[in-house]
């Protein structure tokens, strides 16, 4: 499978909805003779999952059912709605955030949300509270722009079939 990326999926969470992150870690639990236990990885990195609603789908489904459509064996861009940065001031395309975040590292992709606009571009560089994008947002950001991580949605790359049956059509 030769995956490339998708374009952002930029539909809104239903906010009246829980908007839910979770982390699983794989790990085998070890237990030695004297009954201390230790916790191996069994996988490199942790399995993030984010569940939302979408605010746009109960008027509009063929939206999001398009996007999809388009989007068929690609990866997918998420904004990981609940890690989001408020932005305090910025210059060009330097951010001066009110946090900082263990999310906002050089390279990662982040999305600027400004309004209704969103912005996908990659952190340049990252120091303290300040944060410097790739491409500055082609938009004026209000006083109520926050700044996301985005989470890469990987498609299912194998389907199993557990119905067997000896009839052939």
């Amino acid at each position: 499978m030769n995956l490339t990326q998708a374009p952002l999926f930029s539909f809104d969470p239903n906010w009246s909805n829980d908007v839910v992150y979770e982390i699983e870690f794989a790990t085998e639990i070890i237990e030695s003779r004297s009954g201390r236990e230790q916790r191996r990885s069994l996988r490199r990195l942790p399995n993030e999952s984010l569940t939302f609603t979408l605010l746009d789908y109960e008027q509009n489904p063929t939206r999001v059912q398009d996007y999809l459509f388009n989007a068929y064996d690609n990866f997918i861009p998420v904004i990981n709605w609940t890690k989001g940065s408020e932005i305090l001031s910025n210059t060009n395309s330097t951010l001066n955030l009110k946090e900082t975040s263990k999310w906002f590292v050089t390279g990662r992709d982040v999305v600027v949300v400004s309004g209704v606009n969103k912005h996908k571009t990659t952190i340049a560089s990252f120091s303290g509270t300040q944060l410097v994008l790739s491409v500055a947002p082609p938009f004026t950001l209000l006083s109520t722009a926050m700044v996301y991580p985005v989470v890469i949605a990987e498609p299912i790359s194998e389907v199993n079939l557990d119905n067997i049956t000896a009839f052939m059509s």
